[in-house]
């Protein structure tokens, strides 16, 4: 009987308050991560959202918010060496990574038969 009072098993103050402790640096650890893969996602939709506004601008060919088109000639030397300048137009934004071009390419009847 007194070997049963002496046995004392079980956690200490001590023990539960660590477990406790690693518990909430967990938890923490879980909501941090959380927090920050939602900013990361914010921060991607936005970039994404540019993305296909800017693709639209360059791929439409029509006027809207943030649209330029400007009117260039570019020299051109074709690999037969016939040399043209060619009327190029450029659509896209300002500040834009996306930029589309039309041009016409006339070609002289002597030119096809070569």
């Amino acid at each position: 009987m007194i070997d049963k009072i002496k046995k004392q098993d079980g956690e200490t103050l001590v023990e539960s308050l660590v477990s406790l402790l690693v518990a909430v640096l967990s938890i923490a650890l879980v909501v941090s991560s959380i927090l920050a893969s939602a900013s990361i996602n914010q921060k991607v939709q936005i970039a994404d959202e540019q993305y296909k506004k800017e693709l639209q601008i360059a791929e439409c060919y029509k006027e809207q918010e943030g649209y330029e088109k400007s009117d260039a000639k570019i020299t051109v030397q074709f690999a037969s060496g016939a040399i043209k300048e060619l009327d190029v137009t450029q659509y896209g934004g300002a500040d834009s990574d996306f930029l589309s071009y039309e041009y016409v390419i006339e070609v002289d009847e002597h030119e096809e038969d070569e």
